[in-house]
């Protein structure tokens, strides 16, 4: 969203936000109608050390970003025309807690007869 607020920057624009269910996964995205980014540019604006023609910030926003997102099973994609805009599409994974949560039990039930058996061994 701040990359979007920076990229109209005081001009008449717009910023629109979107979520959606498809597949087993949740999409989220952010559009602004801003300059656009440039083709060259677009391999790169997720490096930390990329940043361009910014007032404010480090350039570590973006790289930041992608690496949750993929921490999580995601994906970040983008795409921008010049003159017309910037979307980026977050896909996130739908995770089914209910088996997470099982999974989880079933770890603790095996430490903890792991530890019983030592502790009888000693």
């Amino acid at each position: 969203m701040q990359n979007s607020i920076q990229a109209i920057d005081g001009n008449a624009g717009t910023i629109q936000l979107e979520t959606k269910l498809e597949d087993k996964s949740v999409l989220m995205m952010v559009s602004d109608t801003g300059p656009g980014i440039l083709e060259e540019d677009i391999p790169k604006i997720f490096r930390a050390d990329f940043t361009k023609g910014k007032k404010h910030g480090t350039g570590f926003g973006l790289a930041f970003c992608k690496q949750a997102i993929e921490a999580h099973g995601g994906k970040i994609q983008v795409k921008s025309k010049i003159g017309t805009g910037t979307t980026f599409t977050i896909v996130l994974p739908i995770k089914n807690i209910a088996a997470d949560q099982k999974q989880i039990d079933q770890e603790r039930v095996h430490a903890s007869h792991a530890e019983n058996n030592v502790e009888n061994r000693i």
